[in-house]
């Protein structure tokens, strides 16, 4: 089995980039993205590559995701675009509890690694 990854799907409509987090179980995942969501259309929060935040007890940081259309395959569809036209994303990637994230040595992946926002695919 793959890493496993959720996504927004609808931050792209409401001129955002939607977001995507990778290798953290379901229920955790998607409280990472409702949270940062939720900042970004109650709170009129941009978020852009590099910046890093706190939401559902993670430590994340925001990098920007290339080749949307190899990865945000139900985002696609819904807004009826082919893959080759990409929509913008960006991963959260989270940070350790000592606060590692995935370059920094010592990090713990748990049971799953996080790949680079642009090394990975679908």
């Amino acid at each position: 089995m793959g890493v496993p990854f959720c996504y927004t799907t609808g931050l792209f409509g409401a001129g955002h980039a939607e977001l995507v987090v990778l290798g953290l179980p379901p229920r955790e995942a998607s409280a990472v993205l409702n949270g940062a969501a939720q900042r970004v259309l109650e709170r009129g929060s941009d978020l852009a590559p590099g910046e890093q935040l706190d939401v559902a007890g993670r430590t994340v940081r925001v990098e920007e995701l290339p080749m949307s259309g190899m990865v945000l395959l139900a985002a696609h569809d819904y807004y009826d675009r082919p893959p080759w036209e990409p929509i913008p994303a960006s991963q959260l990637t989270w940070a350790d509890a000592a606060g590692r994230f995935p370059e920094d040595e010592g990090h713990d992946p748990g049971r799953w690694r996080q790949p680079p926002a642009s090394g990975w695919r679908a």
